[in-house]
């Protein structure tokens, strides 16, 4: 079980946070090696392991191109969605 002793709302607050010795955060990877933060240092959780929910968002009404489509079949059969 994770003992949370922060959250804030934007990854950006978790790293200057982190950076200015608060502790360690907790975010996803490509937000993280995005930063700009060139003294912190990026390690992947292996356990606990964390899932989270994602979706797909389309516009009502309307069919999806293609390329899209193909994304779609893609997501589900790699993620085993329906």
């Amino acid at each position: 079980m994770l003992d949370v002793a922060n959250e804030v709302t934007f990854f950006s607050t978790a790293l200057w946070m982190t950076q200015a010795g608060a502790g360690a955060s907790i975010m996803p990877t490509a937000y993280a090696r995005a930063s700009r933060h060139k003294d912190l240092v990026v390690r992947s959780l292996h356990e606990p392991v964390i899932s989270r929910d994602i979706s797909l968002v389309t516009k009502r009404g309307r069919s999806l191109s293609p390329a899209a489509e193909a994304l779609a079949v893609v997501i589900r059969s790699e993620l085993g969605g329906a």
